[in-house]
């Protein structure tokens, strides 16, 4: 049996995305995407902000890196992945990320 880990989000680029050259085949472009929530409580409409490290690998980061920039509105295909890592004072930190599989900007055709 196969199960599903699949995320489709649509938010703001809220940093410059960091594109890392890793050799000459792999490479990384990583930012934060907020997306928001409004809800009704009683009276009052409140928004919720929940911020998302997205991972795009390889030629799509490479593709990515040429057209993404802060503040911009996008829609990100992927799957989510955990992992830990240990900080340089030996404390364990646990990261939820999106690795990308596809993105379209509004008005563009889906990369």
């Amino acid at each position: 049996m196969s199960y599903i880990n699949k995320v489709m989000l649509i938010g703001r680029i809220g940093e410059t995305p960091v594109f890392r050259a890793i050799t000459a085949q792999s490479a990384m472009l990583t930012f934060r995407l907020a997306t928001n929530e409004l809800y009704i409580t009683g009276t009052e409409t409140r928004e919720h902000t929940e911020w998302h490290n997205i991972v795009f690998t390889n030629q799509l980061a490479a593709l990515a890196a040429k057209s993404l920039y802060k503040g911009q509105l996008i829609f990100v295909e992927g799957k989510i992945k955990n992992r830990s890592y240990t900080t340089p004072t030996g404390a364990t930190q646990h990261i939820t990320e999106i690795i990308a599989t596809s993105f379209k900007l509004p008005g563009d055709a889906a990369v």
